[in-house]
This record gives structure tokens, C-alpha cells and sequence, in this order.
């Protein structure tokens, strides 16, 4: 039986119709996602569980993990445009607003860094009264998490004037410092410096959260241009979403994480065991506002920020993109 030419037509507008339709349902959205501190595995094992677990791609994002040496070149990431979202610590992200960055807090992981100040084992500098004696100490950059918090405690010992705080330009650059003594103490996080406790090269001389307000800390939380919210708002609230998922992917894989702290981070058995335990996250991602108000205030307080300049809560972060 001969098809009329009207039936094959409408066959094949049908059948293009379908191809379309299915074209777009598979057409996944793009993102490029940073982590600040690439060498911490706290920061950087969700980001890559969401990338190798297909977290992100199962949301229909196709999203493109970028690693950084310090929250400083993430922020400028951003501002050049040539990032999209990502982690940073709120400190940074609350002194780049002051700085004419725009961005916004659209989720919060729960995810806390332990700062200590280090020194090498064999160090003469024994307890933090020391101090009073001098001491170089080395910080990632001049207005990032490391040097806020590294001020507090400089200012609670009242040593300003005993020592030096040197920006190193980035956290390999601090680990170095402090193995060849050209710094006496390097402010960094429990898990960057593990390994090295672990052998034997540094200890801790203080817990840097000893010295400043209770519920105060460097909160490492997801940030976004403003500018990519408002043009593709789908394409932030997945690539959220899907670091949120990595983190409780991260939680229920010990063997999966322990495994990327060895290969990726040279971690020992031991060491990856030890830490595990520390890496909780928060898979709702639902922002706490009272630890945002804390770090402004406390910016204030420590004349990092002048109050008139400090931003409103309501212009650091947003919900929306939680619901």
C-alpha cells in the first residue's frame, strides 16, 4: 500500500518533534565548580565524588571541577569570570563583597576547618606564651581565612609586636615554609598538615579556636557569582546540590575516601584513617545565619572591617536556592 506524501510528512515532523524534545530533556546545563584548598580532602572529596560518581551528571549538569591553592586566586576566579561557584571560607567571601565582588552564599555543607598553629618538632617554641619571644608566622595570603584568625591570636597573646606575619601565596608554599625554617609557625588546618605530624616533622603549638569567640571558625561554604544566578539560577542550585551529595557520599564510603587520601593526598593508611572521622557534612546544605553574623561581627570587631563598610547578612547569602 502507497503512503500518501501527507502521512510521510507528518511521520517525520512527529518523529523530529520526538528527537527534539529528547535532545533537550539530554542537553545538560554547564558550571565550573573551585575548591579553594585543593590539597585538604575535607574540601575537595565531595567535589570529587560528584565528578567521578556522576553526582553532578545524574542532575543534568555537566560541571567542571577546578582545584586552587588558596581562597585568594578563587576569588579572583570568580571576579575574572572564569569560575562559576565554589567553596570559600565566609571571612574571604564576606571581605571580597567589601571589595566589590559579587557573589553569594546559596549553601552551607557544615563544613568547619580546625586551624592550628605548627611548628616544627624540634622548635624552641614550646607553648604559646613563647611567642613573646618573636616568631615568624606564615600565612596564605594577606586578608584570607589564615591570616584573619592568625591576627585573633596574635592580638588574645598581645604579641603584635613580637612577631611577623608573612602571606606566602599559597598553602604548599606555607608547608614548605615551615619544613626548611624560613617561618617558625604556619597557620593551617589539621588535615593539611597530618601527614607531616604524622612523621614526625611538626606538632601543634595551639588550637587557634582557643582564642577567639565560642562558635567562631573558619565555615567553608558554597558561594556563587551573582551574575550566574541570575542567568542560569538551575545550573547553581545542581552544582550545590551536587557537592552536597558528594559530602554524603564522602560520609557513606570510608573505603572509597580513604583510598582517594592515599592516592591523591600521599596520605598513609593510618593517617587517612585517622582523619575520616572529621569529615562530616550536612547533605541539606540549609545556611546558618547566626555563623555568618559571628564572622562579620567578629571582622568588625578585630578592625579587619570598618562597620560602615561591612555588608548586610541579607546581601552575604541567599535560601533560594535551597528550596
Amino acid at each position: 500500500m502507497k503512503k500518501s506524501p501527507m502521512l510521510i510528512f507528518i511521520g517525520l515532523l512527529a518523529l523530529s518533534l520526538v528527537a527534539g524534545i529528547t535532545g533537550q530533556g539530554y542537553s545538560a546545563e554547564k558550571a565550573r565548580f573551585g575548591v579553594n584548598i585543593s590539597r585538604n580532602p575535607y574540601y575537595t572529596l565531595p567535589a570529587l565524588a560528584a565528578e567521578e560518581k556522576g553526582l553532578w551528571k545524574n542532575l543534568g549538569l555537566d560541571a567542571k571541577y577546578m582545584p586552587f591553592n588558596s581562597g585568594t586566586n578563587l576569588q579572583r576566579a570568580l571576579a575574572a569570570g572564569a569560575l562559576d561557584l565554589g567553596i570559600e571560607g565566609v571571612g574571604g567571601i564576606i571581605q571580597g563583597l567589601t571589595r566589590g565582588l559579587k557573589v553569594r552564599i546559596i549553601a552551607d555543607p557544615d563544613i568547619l576547618t580546625h586551624f592550628y598553629f605548627w611548628v616544627k618538632s624540634d622548635s624552641r617554641l614550646k607553648k604559646p606564651e613563647d611567642l613573646k619571644g618573636g616568631a615568624k608566622i606564615g600565612v596564605t595570603r594577606f586578608g584570607s581565612e589564615t591570616h584573619i584568625y592568625a591576627q585573633a591570636v596574635v592580638k588574645a597573646l598581645g604579641v603584635e609586636k613580637n612577631v611577623k606575619i608573612m602571606a606566602l601565596g599559597g598553602v604548599p608554599a606555607q608547608v614548605a615554609g615551615i619544613k626548611a625554617g624560613v617561618i617558625d609557625i604556619t597557620n593551617l588546618s589539621n588535615f593539611t598538615m597530618a601527614s607531616l605530624k604524622s612523621a614526625g616533622v611538626a606538632r601543634e603549638l595551639l588550637y587557634v579556636y582557643d582564642y577567639v569567640p565560642k562558635g567562631l571558625g573558619s565555615y567553608q561554604m558554597i558561594v556563587a557569582r551573582q551574575d550566574f544566578l541570575e542567568k542560569t539560577p538551575s545550573a547553581a542550585k545542581k552544582g550545590a546540590q551536587g557537592y552536597l551529595q558528594g559530602g554524603d557520599y564522602v560520609m557513606k564510603n570510608k573505603g572509597w575516601a580513604v583510598e582517594k587520601m592515599k592516592t591523591i593526598f600521599n596520605y598513609s593508611e593510618n593517617v587517612a584513617l585517622d582523619v575520616y572521622p572529621i569529615m562530616t557534612y550536612a547533605p541539606s546544605g540549609k545556611i546558618n545565619r547566626k555563623r555568618i553574623a559571628m564572622v562579620r561581627d567578629f571582622l568588625i570587631q578585630s578592625g579587619i572591617l570598618m562597620k560602615g563598610k561591612a555588608p548586610d547578612l541579607d546581601d552575604i547569602y541567599t535560601t533560594r536556592f535551597l528550596k
